[in-house]
Order: C-alpha cells, then sequence, then structure tokens
C-alpha cells in the first residue's frame, strides 16, 4: 500500500481575489470617482456663470438698442431669479456721435458694453 503525503491546503492558491486586492481595487475606484464628481461640479458652477453672463450680454444690447431708440431705459431687470442692474453712460464726442456705455451688475459681476452712436442719414 502506497501512502500518499498529506496536502496542505494553506499552500494553494484558492481562485478569486485576496482581501488586499480588494481593498486596491475600491481605493483606486474611490479616486476615480471622486474626480469625476469634481469634474461634474466645476462644469456645473462654469456653465451657470456663462449662462448669467449671456443674460447680462443680452440685457446689455437690448437697453442699447432702446437707448438708441430713446425708448424707456431700465433700471433693473430680473431674470432667472437673478436681478441686474444697470448703468447708463452716454458721452458726446462729438457733435455727431456719442458713446453709449451700457454697464449691467449682477452677483459682484460687472459686464461692459460699448456702443458708438451716429445720427441717422436723413
Amino acid at each position: 500500500m502506497i501512502i500518499k503525503p498529506h496536502k496542505n491546503i494553506y499552500c494553494q492558491n484558492p481562485p478569486g481575489f485576496s482581501l488586499v486586492e480588494v481593498l486596491v481595487a475600491l481605493v483606486l475606484f474611490s479616486f476615480g470617482l471622486t474626480a469625476l464628481i469634481r469634474t461634474h461640479h466645476v462644469a456645473a458652477s462654469t456653465l451657470q456663470s456663462v449662462r448669467d453672463r449671456y443674460t447680462a450680454l443680452l440685457i446689455a444690447q437690448e437697453c442699447i438698442e432702446k437707448a438708441k431708440n430713446s425708448d424707456v431705459l431700465m433700471n433693473t431687470v430680473t431674470q432667472n431669479g437673478i436681478q441686474y442692474a444697470i448703468i447708463y453712460d452716454i458721452q458726446h464726442k462729438t457733435n455727431t456721435t456719442s458713446i453709449l456705455t451700457v454697464n449691467v451688475q449682477w452677483k459682484n459681476k460687472q459686464l461692459s458694453l460699448v456702443n458708438h452712436i451716429y445720427p441717422m442719414m436723413k
């Protein structure tokens, strides 16, 4: 009778992952997820800032058109729950030319739009 040596079950490589491998994978996954969340937050705040600035630009352009046509000038406008303050500065450069500057202010930010106004030819 042949006696086979007893195999030690602790010496074999069991299939699957060790606890250390799983923890390293979780740490790497959490770093990646954190970077993705931060990128999303920065992109969302940038998008809101661009949207507010674009709205201010549209308001300034509308105010310039109203000033050219001698319509009633606006002092404040509320768009998307944000109040925009409008300040006009008209400088007469010559008898035929004026410079109109429209400053739009909101949330501690400011946008200036300058336009040269020439009288209409008759």
